[in-house]
């Protein structure tokens, strides 16, 4: 919990005057007549006393004791140290002057949040605002001790301002996020974990300064990114089909295909001054995070060109299955309602009239399965792997088509999906090696994904991939 400098005052009562003969002015003498003392005393009740007015700039936490109480000499606070009373009598008065010294930060009083130790009676351990932030700016914080708050999980929370202490309403073990209490949870996995139908995600600046790793997450609603995303925001084109995020339009499921553990997709609102961006909308920097685009659309797993690095929001979409075996070349463009198209989503759709046959280039809704294999050649299988696509314009990517071990503009680009063979050759691509094809129709299993990663070398594919990406709280 944030405190301030405390300030020590002792505080004498006088029971009558001095019982020995002392001098005026001198110590426990009478108080000359213009109430003064000899230097270093002052005039308490008519008496010269010692009186210990210092700042004790050691002293930054004092939690377990609220202000006003009185401690007998010698009371060691959670720091360690000593007060300094000079040996006065009992009456040593803490009071928090409001203004934290830096002397001894709060952080030195540590506390878990997933375990929920470390703090005393009526507190619990959560996340302490140190600085408020701004519209463009994260607050700084730390994990610290604060009181409990009686807001139930779920409902509707407030934070203090820094000044005002820095911490939350919600009870313990919940910490509020964008105005509602939520459980926290272990983002590394183990306990404590989110229950049915909830994922542990990390926001930025939560349990962690911005840009830094988080020492825990909260539990977020599942959804699912086609179902429970309005992909024309407000407007009367389209409306959400599931329920899982709620029915507020604005509201989005948020998530990326990972190639280091299961794919899922949570709730969320878009991060501030980023709710209309759509399909190859460019994403300020600084303003990229996990929800950063407009609900039904993501941060790409691609930049918006090979060699590029802008980073673009990419459009949802349903894949489904294109090679030249199919009658008509099936459905590179994606299935209907959920196509890469402005039929039924917003944005910069280029390069001709893809679903249109063999001859037609631009957006493809690639599956999401090719953008889950690691670098180790293993596939983290999802719910989503093979019902959820991600729109890429095969016009804007080339591939080392002349063999010589670089991807440039002497390059071909990618081809349409509906001209290719399932498997290609060590030479030419098949629809297996960009993401044309069902995992089932390619024949990957989580035991042979290497083949595909393999693949992707051996023909100078090259999928620039973000990192682990966090939830704005902004």
């Amino acid at each position: 919990m944030k405190l301030g400098t405390l300030w020590i005052a002792v505080a004498l009562v006088a029971c009558g005057g001095p019982t020995n003969s002392a001098q005026d002015g001198t110590l426990n003498g009478h108080c000359y007549p213009n109430n003064t003392c000899n230097a270093g005393l002052t005039c308490t009740g008519g008496v010269c006393q010692v009186v210990d007015e210092t700042v004790d700039a050691a002293i930054d936490h004092d939690a377990a004791h609220p202000d006003g109480n009185v401690l007998p000499d010698g009371t060691v606070l959670p720091d360690g140290s000593l007060l300094p009373d000079g040996g006065l009598p009992d009456a040593i008065v803490i009071v928090d002057g409001g203004v934290d010294s830096g002397a001894l930060p709060d952080a030195q009083v540590t506390c878990d949040v997933l375990t929920q130790t470390g703090c005393g009676t009526n507190e619990k351990c959560t996340w302490i605002i140190d600085v408020d932030g701004t519209s463009t700016t994260s607050a700084l914080g730390h994990n610290g001790c604060a009181p409990t708050g009686a807001v139930a999980n779920g409902a509707a929370c407030t934070i203090l301002a820094a000044a005002q202490g820095g911490y939350d309403n919600c009870i313990k073990a919940d910490v509020c996020v964008s105005g509602t209490c939520k459980a926290i949870c272990n983002n590394a996995g183990g306990t404590p974990a989110c229950g049915t139908n909830q994922a542990c995600v990390t926001y930025d600046g939560l349990f962690a300064n911005s840009g830094q790793t988080a020492t825990a997450g909260v539990c977020d609603p599942s959804c699912n990114p086609l179902d429970d995303n309005d992909f024309d925001g407000s407007g009367a084109a389209h409306t959400k089909s599931g329920t899982a995020c709620g029915t507020n339009p604005v509201t989005g499921c948020y998530g990326i295909p990972d190639s280091t553990h299961t794919t899922f997709f949570t709730c969320a609102p878009p991060a501030a001054g980023t709710g209309a961006l759509t399909h190859r909308s460019p994403v300020p920097a600084g303003q990229q995070f996990l929800n950063s685009c407009m609900s039904g659309y993501e941060l790409s797993v691609f930049y918006d060109t090979d060699g590029g690095t802008q980073i673009d929001c990419f459009a949802w979409c349903k894949p489904g299955e294109s090679d030249i075996a199919i009658s008509g070349g099936g459905a590179p463009n994606g299935v209907a309602p959920h196509r890469c198209n402005n039929l039924d989503a917003l944005g910069n759709f280029t390069g001709g009239t893809p679903n249109g046959g063999a001859a037609s280039n631009g957006e493809h809704c690639w599956y999401s399965w090719y953008f889950e294999i690691d670098a180790n050649n293993l596939w983290h299988v999802s719910p989503t792997s093979d019902t959820v696509g991600i729109c890429i314009d095969h016009t804007k990517y080339h591939w080392d088509s002349n063999h010589d071990g670089t991807v440039g503009a002497g390059d071909a680009v990618f081809p349409p999906c509906a001209s290719l063979p399932v498997i290609g050759t060590s030479t030419a691509l098949g629809a297996s090696d960009i993401g044309c094809v069902s995992s089932t129709t390619a024949g990957l299993t989580p035991a042979f994904a290497g083949k595909a990663a393999a693949r992707r070398l051996q023909l100078g594919i090259v999928l620039p991939e973000l990192p682990n990406l966090a939830k704005s709280r902004r």
